[in-house]
């Protein structure tokens, strides 16, 4: 299962009234209300993937940018109670607290054994047999520096048997449709290997298309959202995505 923007914190500028950490204290601290609604569909799949949009720190120096967001790191306990395996951390938000609060966020990860990918990382998962390869990138262009790693990166999964799931964080923020830049970097990705992309960034959701017999899905929208205390569009989906092989072939 694949979730879209999860922005598990708020900006210190938002009303606290209505933030995300304000919503969670009044629910007595109930991490688990988060994705209450849909952790009985994530327990029951095999892998469950986000994009984590947020930094989980108690830094106070940020980026000089309009929103940067962060939680304490006792919020990702969220993620855990979510029964969501891996999170993508290739996003406009990872360094919202420099690099204080991108290390602040790798170690919370790490000590509670959520998975991650994105940022140079890549995560691989054995299930029944079969190795999945995860992968993330922002994709604001179609260059040269990002088309080579892509290359590389997928190669290196391909190597090793994985089935080869990308997540890219791209396209224009409250537009409906894919740009020319998400359909390129997304068809390149597929033509060098890769079995499904996934991608978010613009707040609401986009269309998926079918490339070469893979799964394309631009955007996913908002998922858990404190980023926004009154989103204009609310809608969003899971995609799920079932793989059948024969003697450990897709």
């Amino acid at each position: 299962s694949s979730a879209g923007d999860c922005t598990i914190g708020t900006d210190p500028s938002f009303d606290r009234d209505t933030s995300l950490p304000t919503i969670i204290r009044a629910h007595d601290n109930d991490f688990s209300y988060l994705f209450k609604n849909v952790a009985p569909i994530f327990q029951k799949d095999d892998i469950t993937i986000v994009n984590l949009e947020t930094t989980f720190t108690n830094a106070t120096e940020r980026a000089e940018k309009t929103f940067t967001f962060k939680s304490s790191p006792e919020f990702s306990k969220a993620l855990i109670l979510g029964s969501i395996e891996g999170v993508n951390i290739s996003n406009n938000h990872t360094r919202d607290y420099l690099d204080k609060g991108f290390n602040d966020t790798i170690s919370t990860l790490k000590e509670n054994k959520i998975n991650y990918f994105g940022e140079n990382n890549r995560w691989i998962k054995e299930i029944n047999g079969v190795k999945f390869g995860f992968l993330g990138y922002t994709g604001w262009e179609y260059n040269d520096k990002l088309i080579d790693q892509l290359k590389k990166d997928i190669d290196g999964l391909k190597a090793e048997n994985c089935v080869v799931v990308i997540n890219f964080h791209w396209g224009e923020e409250k537009s409906y449709h894919p740009n020319s830049t998400q359909k390129n970097i997304a068809h390149y990705a597929i033509d060098q290997g890769a079995d499904l992309v996934i991608g978010h960034h613009p707040h609401v959701v986009q269309g998926i298309e079918k490339y070469k017999d893979k799964i394309i899905c631009y955007s996913l929208g908002n998922f858990c959202f404190g980023g926004n205390p009154n989103p204009s569009d609310k809608d969003t989906f899971v995609l799920q995505a079932k793989f059948s092989f024969n003697n450990n072939t897709l």
